[in-house]
């Protein structure tokens, strides 16, 4: 994750994947079903890998240009393989208008051909038969399928069971009816091993997908009246586990992660055998001293958020405005204006939606949309905080460690350091006080409105309510940024 760029939210390339693919989805992708033979491999004799060396194939969204969080887990995956030798060859699962992107990526890798992801991989197919390089790995990231899923399930519930019952209820047809993207990913993968039988198989994923989905339509509350949902959540979770099985090893982005896919396969027994599944937490590089702003120099009360407006960020965003915005502005310093900068695609959509219209109207909510790598660069220079409401997360927001990247001081909730591995320090909490006015037995009432707890950590909450916890913790952070701008000799 060193490209500059930041997180624009974890479905920029989705939308712009879609567009002139021209139908490239799994029925576009060469059939794995015929059993590999030594002419169709050996393409009439050009040749076999006599002479393997070490090449690994990644098949993920592109990196090439703008940042998300899919984008830069597949960043991260392409430099620590190329860390142990291995020249890396990527089919991007989007257009590729001209290889010469992937010499000038960071890190670099090499393309084929441009085009879509079929024609990709026949250029690289075609370059490792000529050139005796069979592929010694194949890495799939296997990151859009929570997006996909979840905007479809919440849009068309009844219009995609429908369709899956039409294709006979099975599992593995509810993919490509549900995440087309993330079929490709598939299809692709399979082709690989079909083409190459000695191929081995790495998947990394940014989530536990089926567990996402489930959480983020109960937020919206769609289970409890859309009876059709539950069946198609239990067939996603059996398509996600019958991907990892595919591989030879599984790469989760958190302990709790990797927890919940272990338990999952041994929930959903199958005859292929389960693989190993390891922990490779986010990481990004830190901006060296002198490219960071120091706090004096950036705009007071400039907040700053980075994502697509997918359901995750949009629900955070909303309760943010709702639950916490109000109490900003009521505690803000006199000459003091807080100010949400919302960067990414989708968001200038609901500028006349609530609650977005109302703190738009009033200066407080500036929606950018895209920017490109220089116009994001300066927000982050700008920005006096980076704000994460994240309210619905398995591992870790990669958007944080950006903006830790950046320079930026980071608010965030427990849910959004999980995974970060952060050192064990306590964590400056406050708690807003419950509907009775009664304050939670952790927390002590000061006269100036914030309130610490008595031994604040993030396990301890504030009487046990996730809610008062991230509300909290945003108060907290005020208090400390504060604190700091009163301290100038610390870092």
């Amino acid at each position: 994750g060193e490209q500059a760029g930041g997180d624009q939210g974890e479905g920029d390339s989705a939308e712009q994947d879609d567009e002139g693919e021209g139908g490239d989805g799994p029925a576009g992708v060469r059939s794995s079903h015929t059993p590999p033979s030594y002419a169709a491999h050996a393409l009439d004799g050009v040749g076999v890998g006599l002479h393997t060396g070490r090449v690994a194939l990644l098949l993920s969204s592109s990196f090439l240009s703008g940042f998300n969080g899919m984008q830069q887990r597949a960043a991260q995956i392409a430099a620590a393989v190329g860390k142990l030798g291995f020249g890396v060859h990527f089919i991007s699962l989007g257009e590729i208008s001209d290889t010469a992107e992937c010499a000038a990526a960071q890190p670099e890798v090499v393309c084929h051909a441009a085009g879509n992801a079929s024609a990709q991989y026949d250029g690289f197919a075609a370059w490792a038969r000529t050139r005796r390089a069979a592929p010694t790995l194949v890495l799939l990231g296997f990151t859009s399928l929570t997006l996909e899923a979840s905007r479809m399930l919440l849009s068309r519930p009844a219009a995609t069971s429908a369709a899956w019952a039409r294709a006979g209820g099975r599992p593995e047809a509810l993919l490509p009816l549900l995440a087309p993207r993330a079929a490709r990913a598939v299809g692709l993968l399979d082709t690989a091993l079909a083409d190459w039988p000695m191929l081995r198989a790495v998947v990394f994923t940014d989530d536990v997908h089926h567990l996402r989905t489930r959480a983020i339509l109960s937020q919206a509350g769609s289970l409890t009246h859309q009876p059709s949902l539950p069946p198609l959540l239990a067939a996603l979770r059996a398509v996600e586990m019958s991907v990892y099985r595919r591989s030879r090893l599984t790469l989760a982005i958190s302990t709790a992660d990797r927890r919940a896919i272990v338990g999952a396969l041994r929930r959903s027994p199958a005859a292929d055998a389960d693989p190993e599944v390891r922990v490779l937490p986010f990481g990004a590089a830190a901006a060296p001293d002198v490219a960071v702003v120091p706090a004096a120099g950036r705009v007071r009360g400039r907040m700053l958020f980075v994502g697509t407006c997918h359901p995750v960020a949009k629900a955070g965003i909303a309760w943010l405005l709702d639950r916490v915005m109000p109490l900003l502005t009521r505690d803000a310093e006199p000459g003091v204006d807080p100010v949400l900068v919302l960067v990414g695609n989708g968001w200038a959509a609901l500028r006349e939606e609530p609650p977005f219209a109302r703190w738009v109207a009033a200066g407080a909510l500036e929606v950018r949309g895209r920017l490109s790598v220089d116009e994001l660069a300066a927000e982050y220079r700008a920005a006096r905080l980076f704000v994460a409401p994240v309210r619905n997360a398995t591992g870790i927001a990669t958007k944080n460690f950006h903006a830790m990247g950046a320079g930026l001081p980071l608010l965030t909730t427990a849910l959004g350091v999980a995974g970060m591995r952060l050192p064990a320090r306590p964590v400056g909490l406050c708690c807003e006080p419950s509907p009775s006015s009664a304050w939670p037995p952790h927390c002590r009432r000061r006269d100036n409105g914030w309130v610490p707890p008595v031994r604040p950590s993030l396990e301890q909450g504030c009487a046990g309510s996730p809610k008062r916890l991230e509300c909290a913790t945003y108060r907290a952070a005020l208090q400390a940024a504060a604190q700091h701008d009163a301290a100038p000799g610390r870092a």
